[in-house]
């Protein structure tokens, strides 16, 4: 069985080196968990900005959608031809066809 080190036995620049050592094992850990924790900080951080710009530009694609589908839909009810819907709005013919579905209009 190992014999524990017993600081107080040893001679006095042998126990000054050893407690010096130990003060710098610390402050190194303590460096490094500062260092992680900074790390997880700031990559929470660019998450968060990610995320926010992911959904605002989702955002935007689902308003301007939106926006294409309403016009679609005024140009149908003003008696224009699927195709020509198609052709200005940049909507395929199907999925002009999918939006008058549920109301039977097509």
């Amino acid at each position: 069985m190992e014999k524990a080190l017993n600081v107080n036995n040893l001679p006095e620049p042998e126990r000054r080196d050893y407690e010096s050592h130990q003060k710098s094992m610390e402050v190194e850990k303590n460096v490094m968990n500062t260092a992680k924790l900074e790390g997880r900080a700031e990559g929470r951080a660019e998450g968060r900005v990610e995320g926010r710009i992911e959904g605002q530009a989702e955002g935007r694609l689902e308003g301007e959608r939106i926006a294409i589908e309403k016009v679609a839909v005024q140009m149908f009810k003003d008696g224009l031809p699927v195709e020509t819907i198609s052709k200005y709005t940049g909507l395929s013919v199907e999925s002009i066809q999918d939006l008058f579905l549920p109301e039977g209009l097509v």
